[in-house]
């Protein structure tokens, strides 16, 4: 499918996944963007049902079961790019969702205090617009200052309530990008780049053998994905990584 937008041509991947629901889920950006294409659902879909990710009150005892905290995967990323391939902490996201607009900070901070750990990002490809926000990672990651420019992605994201249609947001992403000195040229040449069609495909198939349904996710040594059901609090998050680490 295509997006057409102010000053170019996006190819945006849609996923076809048939997943359930969560927190910032496929589900809820699938009927944002089948409503209107050209539209972008920038706050967070609220969805919950008994096959949900989003958190729920179950006081947590200490002690890590598989099935209930965590969940194991066979490690496929040997054949990916090194970071993703050494990475001890694999975030799957959106810049889109709010829930990861929140945790950016969390996450950012925790990396702080463990600065020996490796932490990598997969932006998730649900629909036209999520597959264009992952164009923007994918775009920005060569940058020097890529970290930095990542986690003020969230933020100015965070900011995009009245600006619903895509060209909008796009405008703003490279005003940002070029108060921070950065080649918005560049910049722009690598987003509508078909280079980038691989990690796309990329993403969309790590998502589903990692059955990521929803945003925030973290998968750890690329074998162990977190169940965001099982949390009570953004603190229980990171007691389950540092002891499944």
């Amino acid at each position: 499918m295509l997006v057409r937008f102010k000053g170019g041509l996006v190819a945006a991947v849609v996923s076809m996944m048939a997943l359930t629901l969560s927190a910032c889920s496929k589900d809820a950006a699938d009927e944002a963007s089948t409503s209107n294409a050209n539209k972008a659902e920038v706050h967070d879909h609220h969805h919950h049902d008994s096959d949900s990710n989003a958190p729920i009150m179950v006081p947590f005892s200490g002690e890590l079961e598989l099935g209930t905290h965590y969940f194991e995967y066979e490690n496929v990323l040997a054949n990916e790019s090194p970071e993703i391939a050494k990475a001890d902490v694999l975030e799957f996201f959106s810049y889109g969702c709010g829930h990861c607009q929140q945790f950016a900070p969390d996450l950012q901070a925790w990396h702080k205090k463990n600065g020996s750990k490796q932490v990598a990002y997969i932006p998730v490809v649900w629909n036209q617009t999520t597959g264009l926000y992952a164009r923007v990672f994918y775009a920005i990651q060569p940058l020097a200052n890529f970290e930095e420019v990542h986690h003020d992605m969230f933020k100015l994201f965070a900011t995009f309530g009245n600006e619903k249609s895509l060209g909008e947001q796009l405008d703003k992403i490279y005003a940002m990008l070029a108060e921070k000195g950065v080649d918005t040229a560049a910049v722009k040449a690598r987003l509508e780049s078909k280079e980038l069609e691989s990690k796309l495909r990329s993403s969309i198939t790590l998502a589903k053998h990692y059955e990521i349904t929803g945003t925030p996710t973290l998968i750890l040594k690329g074998s162990k994905r977190i169940n965001n059901k099982a949390l009570t609090s953004k603190d229980d998050l990171f007691v389950f990584v540092d002891k499944l680490l």
